[in-house]
């Protein structure tokens, strides 16, 4: 089919570029660390990297991802993972280049600067290859302070060969080093996730042997309880190693991987007879729910009954001093993410609860006179105990945003609707250490919310009395109350 027109405001396509030399930056401090010698050796890689054949394995590394294979064709089990072979000849072409450990092997002067050059222009090619070669580098240096082990693994670590054949390290031309890895995740020579160990006295642990094994040591050792602590990830083992245990007479309990998230009120619990664990929770279940609420009223009437004739002289000249009503009501986000009307005495010139609403500064000009005072002593929030009374929102807990930000911030901040796991508060541990008023960044906003989760972990009565008198103490002061 002919064309029907021509297209002229596409870039280029990227063919023949060199990675290295369009990068004056990299190649200038190349020179001035003292690696100039290795120019020729960038020069290549950066070709290599921008050409056809390294972009058709990193787009096949890319497509094809590492697949587990549990069991051979026999049934035997092997906890095996295969690479497509556009992986491997990228691991071998980077082996190759040196840009794992074989820097440690190279006297010359600027050998490492070199090497982290070399990284930082096979970049683009990067589908995951680099990690092992990131590791087996870190590996030579660690292995260097015992060096016994040095002698015997070090001069594989710093092979150009790259080895990607099945089989004990011990063997191979050249072998990658990684972290203990998951069955899942595999891609290491090293593999310590299927030991076991024991202390020896001096601060050390002595390895017992294969998870394989256990069995076997507990029945000859006549071991009571077995605590198994694999990851989640590897469910096919432990089912497996639970059926080898049922021929022995040990207890044995499973340690949840809790730690794959980020727990909050995190409990055993159950549901019809099924165990089940909590992983993401209100602290205010059962009778710590009641103990909240019962104090949040009793606080809320002796308080009320205390300032009445202070919140009435303050509406009095709050009506007096600036056109507008005495009290400002906006939409605020409260429990279970629910809308909810919060009560303020009116310190603006202004009444926003639109889409989009634009904080509060110290030097704010929306600000009457009146109003900053009122904002820096914090008496603008007096009617919000009024909001307790009808359960709206509790004495002490994340504080409130206006329905924009929270719409603005829950896309820019992992985990911020966890806050609304509770009623929201007057004060908060957030606010007592030092994130009151304005956040002017996102790091601020996110700060004040992880004090905010750390409440909800941590909540009790003590804690909750704590902030309450650290408010006033806070608020006497003046500080960060704006």
């Amino acid at each position: 089919m002919p064309a029907t027109h021509e297209v002229i405001n596409q870039p280029p396509p990227l063919e023949g570029l060199n990675g290295y030399l369009a990068d004056r930056a990299l190649a200038e401090a190349v020179r001035r660390e003292g690696a100039a010698w290795g120019d020729p050796e960038l020069v290549e890689a950066g070709a290599f990297v921008w050409s056809a054949e390294a972009r058709h394995w990193g787009r096949a590394a890319e497509a094809n991802r590492p697949v587990l294979q549990t069991h051979d064709r026999h049934g035997n089990r092997i906890d095996r993972v295969e690479y497509h072979p556009a992986y491997h000849q990228l691991m071998a072409a980077a082996v190759a280049r040196g840009l794992h450990g074989a820097a440690w092997s190279d006297s010359r002067p600027g050998a490492h600067v070199l090497r982290c050059a070399k990284t930082i222009v096979w970049s683009p090619v990067d589908y995951g290859h680099m990690c092992p070669l990131s590791m087996t580098y870190a590996v030579v240096a660690a292995l260097r302070n015992a060096p016994e082990l040095a002698m015997k693994w070090e001069p594989g670590l710093v092979s150009l060969d790259y080895d990607p054949s099945q089989g004990p390290a011990s063997g191979k031309r050249g072998i990658t080093a990684g972290m203990a890895m998951t069955e899942k995740q595999g891609g290491s020579d090293v593999r310590a996730n299927t030991s076991v160990a024991r202390p020896s006295g001096n601060g050390e642990y002595l390895m017992l042997g294969k998870i394989r094994d256990l069995p076997d040591f507990v029945k000859k050792n006549h071991i009571d309880v077995v605590y198994l602590s694999l990851p989640m990830a590897s469910q096919s083992r432990i089912l497996s190693l639970l059926d080898a245990m049922r021929d022995t007479t040990a207890s044995v309990y499973f340690v949840p991987d809790l730690f794959v998230t980020d727990l909050i009120q995190g409990r055993i619990d159950s549901v019809r007879g099924l165990p089940i664990v909590g992983v993401c929770d209100t602290p205010f279940f059962g009778w710590n729910g009641l103990v909240k609420r019962a104090a949040d009223i009793v606080l809320s009437l002796l308080i009320l009954a205390l300032i009445a004739p202070l919140l009435l002289v303050l509406a009095i000249v709050v009506k007096l001093s600036s056109p507008g009503p005495v009290i400002f009501r906006q939409r605020r986000y409260g429990l279970a993410g629910d809308e909810i009307v919060v009560y303020k005495f009116r310190t603006m010139n202004v009444m926003e609860d639109g889409e989009v609403i634009k904080q509060t500064t110290a030097d704010d000009p929306r600000l009457t006179p009146l109003g900053a005072f009122m904002r820096r002593t914090s008496l603008d929030e007096l009617p919000q105990f009024v909001n307790v009374l009808q359960g709206r929102m509790s004495i002490v807990g994340p504080r409130p945003h206006a329905v924009a930000h929270n719409e603005m911030y829950r896309k820019l901040i992992n985990g911020y609707m966890l806050r609304h796991k509770v009623k929201p508060g007057i004060t908060g541990w957030a606010q007592v250490n030092g994130l009151r008023g304005e956040t002017r960044t996102v790091e601020r906003m996110k700060a004040r919310i992880d004090y905010d989760l750390d409440y909800l972990r941590n909540w009790s009565l003590r804690l909750d009395l704590f902030i309450i008198a650290k408010t006033v103490w806070v608020v006497l002061r003046g500080r960060h109350a704006n």
